[in-house]
């Protein structure tokens, strides 16, 4: 609308100026090409307002527009990294709560329970045999550990894998002491050691699950 205003007024601008011309020469009334002159010259005037006015609502629109995606845009990329973390935090919760059930197991079945009936020799070898599986199964713990990246997102979780890979080269190293001293007739006297080591490996335990919890990663519900 506003450029047929335009056109019409420039239209009536160039006949007002014509006329006007040629009534000065044939010195002729010069009242109505004055008026149509100066209507097109309004005309040309209220097109060209109303295109600029035009042109600020469109570009205040194409702003509007860009600010509505720019706010979607960092919405999703907020709701991208939340939806991000959280799978990170249900990972490594996944993962923590796998290497420690298989720990615990691991020595509930292969030492404590292979210690509570030792009568015979054959259970003798039998407890030999269930620590060669208790190093065997914390020896392949190790290797998940060591290959699990999630372990690696902060330095809470890099130290957490590095205490429990302390932890269990301790019970591997008192399973190590028993087996290979059972046959010699020492074990009571190698008993205090185990002990010892086995408490170092418990101490390492609790640092590791410490350094867990304090990652940003863990979903602890109290951070």
């Amino acid at each position: 609308m506003d450029s047929i205003f335009a056109i019409l007024g420039i239209l009536g601008f160039l006949v007002g100026i014509v006329w006007l011309i040629v009534n000065l020469f044939r010195k002729k009334q010069k009242k109505v090409p004055i008026i149509i002159l100066i209507a097109g010259f309004s005309l040309f005037l209220i097109g060209m307002i109303m295109g600029t006015s035009a042109a600020e609502n469109r570009e205040m629109e194409k702003t509007k527009d860009a600010n509505v995606q720019n706010q979607h845009k960092e919405k999703n990329s907020t709701n991208s990294k939340n939806n991000s973390k959280k799978k990170t935090e249900q990972d490594l919760k996944a993962t923590s709560d796998k290497i420690t059930k298989e720990f615990d197991e691991n020595w509930e079945t292969n030492w404590k329970q292979a210690f509570s009936s030792i009568e015979t020799d054959e259970d003798l070898e039998t407890l030999k045999s269930r620590l060669s599986t208790l190093i065997t199964k914390y020896e392949s713990q190790k290797n998940y550990i060591q290959s699990s990246k999630i372990l690696e997102i902060d330095s809470g979780t890099k130290e957490y894998a590095r205490k429990m890979e302390e932890a269990i080269d301790l019970r591997i190293q008192a399973a190590n002491d028993v087996k290979n001293n059972l046959d010699s007739g020492n074990f009571d006297s190698l008993l205090n050691n185990v002990k010892n080591t086995i408490s170092q490996s418990d101490e390492a335990l609790t640092n590791a699950l410490i350094n867990l919890v304090s990652s940003e990663y863990y979903p602890n519900e109290e951070k």
